[in-house]
């Protein structure tokens, strides 16, 4: 089996999780990191243990024709996108789409889940009179939009109220709410 890691930006930090994500592959896989490149070209940082293939950064319009590279180089059998970004998710949606392997989106937001009377932020139980604390932590020294995402997903039977009352408090301390709506398919990798 071949795994594919797509990142936005060979060039900058983000290329480190998915780096990440493709070391862990590689213990049971082929793995390639695929990417858009800066002219500086790659983090400096970047370890250069898993192979990596990169397009030259371009901004729209001339990103188009890079793209459409991105979607020729991400061949694997599975493709792992880092973040939801057109050069990461979007490119493995199309690759996907053109070729019918599976997508799995790598997300690193805060996900915040909603039963009839609780609240969970990443798994773990908050009590109600400590979330706006908790969240204010969690999003303490994130100033870009894509670091303040919090993903919001409640139970059918959540009370309205219950529901408004938590986005608030996720707002109030500074994030943006981002609801999961379903979950499409759980495709198991052996």
């Amino acid at each position: 089996m071949r795994i594919t890691v797509l990142t936005h930006n060979l060039s900058s930090n983000a290329a480190m999780r998915a780096h990440r994500l493709a070391q862990a592959a590689s213990r049971f896989s082929d793995v390639t990191l695929i990417g858009p490149v800066a002219r500086a070209g790659p983090w400096p940082a970047l370890p250069r243990d898993i192979p990596i293939v990169s397009v030259k950064k371009r901004r729209f319009p001339d990103f188009f024709g890079r793209f459409v590279d991105l979607v020729e180089k991400a061949s694997g059998d599975v493709l792992i996108a880092a973040k939801p970004h057109l050069a990461s998710f979007g490119v493995a949606l199309v690759a996907a789409e053109k070729r019918e392997v599976p997508v799995i989106l790598d997300v690193d937001d805060l996900e915040v889940a909603l039963t009839r009377d609780k609240v969970e932020v990443n798994n773990v139980p908050i009590a109600q009179n400590d979330f706006l604390a908790r969240m204010q932590r969690e999003l303490s020294g994130k100033t870009r939009t894509e670091d303040r995402i919090v993903v919001v997903r409640s139970a059918k039977d959540t009370p309205y109220n219950h529901w408004v009352l938590v986005t608030s408090l996720i707002e109030q301390a500074g994030g943006i709410i981002t609801l999961q709506m379903e979950e499409d398919r759980v495709v198991p990798v052996q």
